[in-house]
């Protein structure tokens, strides 16, 4: 299969899979996969087409974004389907825009139970975790959710509040 460069990622998952299973029979399972993210890819060029809420809708385009990324186009569609979805790809790609949309979109079709928290997100790094509350800042601009940022080694005493009030 021709993978195109912004699909690379699927090739090197292809040959970690094969590597670590030891399983050449995988190759066609995983032709399979990357001619899936093509399609995908070919049918849903804007993020219009994607079904997310108008009101995130506008806060994408505001944010500048037109077309999803390949990561973007194949994670949102089963994520609002209420599927898992694991995703892989580099740096720059779009992943933290992949689980936060379908995130935001779910989360304000729902109703808040007094001061319970909905959803949870885990990062590895103060960075990352900055990373995604500013793109559920950017996302959630137009809906009536909040969140607050929990990280170590700061003050505990502004994120408590921020947990007293409910997020």
């Amino acid at each position: 299969v021709d993978v195109p460069p912004s699909l690379h990622y699927l090739s090197a998952i292809r040959g970690c899979l094969q590597k670590a299973l030891g399983r050449p029979d995988l190759y066609r399972l995983s032709r399979r996969a990357v001619e899936l993210v093509r399609y995908i890819w070919t049918i849903m060029t804007k993020f219009s087409d994607l079904a997310l809420s108008p009101k995130i809708m506008k806060a994408v385009e505001a944010a500048g974004y037109e077309t999803p990324t390949p990561i973007q186009a194949g994670a949102i569609p089963p994520a609002l389907q209420g599927r898992d979805v694991l995703g892989i790809a580099q740096t720059g790609t779009g992943k933290t825009a992949s689980f936060t949309l379908p995130m935001i979109h779910m989360l304000a079709r729902g109703r808040a139970r007094a001061r319970m928290p909905r959803s949870l997100v885990l990062c590895p790094t103060r960075e990352l975790a900055a990373q995604v509350a500013e793109n559920f800042d950017t996302y959630a601009a137009n809906v009536k959710l909040t969140k607050a940022l929990l990280i170590g080694g700061v003050s505990f005493k502004e994120q408590d509040i921020l947990i007293d009030r409910g997020v």
